[in-house]
């Protein structure tokens, strides 16, 4: 008896990345939707589209920073916010 082929794994497109900044990340809406939507408990969030995977980095910033450190103050981005993504960054805790 002739063997059966193997089914093949279907094959996903994947989304095209390019380097981002901390700071272009951090300020993109995705990025403060993600970082709200693991702060409130909600689920992950279909359909979001970013070239800088920014939401599910605000979800991983999320998980690791105290909810009383605000993304903001004022209209700047928080400076104990940014350190603290920088150096996640830098450990591997987000990628």
């Amino acid at each position: 008896m002739p063997k059966q082929p193997r089914p093949q794994p279907s094959r996903r497109e994947q989304v095209k990345t390019g380097i981002c900044s901390p700071m272009t990340i951090m300020k993109h809406p995705h990025f403060d939707r993600g970082l709200d939507d693991i702060r409130a408990g909600r689920a992950f969030a279909d359909h979001v589209n970013d070239n800088c995977w920014a939401y599910e980095r605000g979800r991983l910033f999320g998980a690791i920073a105290p909810r009383s450190m605000p993304l903001f103050v004022g209209k700047h981005l928080s400076p104990k916010a940014v350190r603290l993504f920088s150096t996640a960054t830098k450990l591997g805790l987000i990628r």
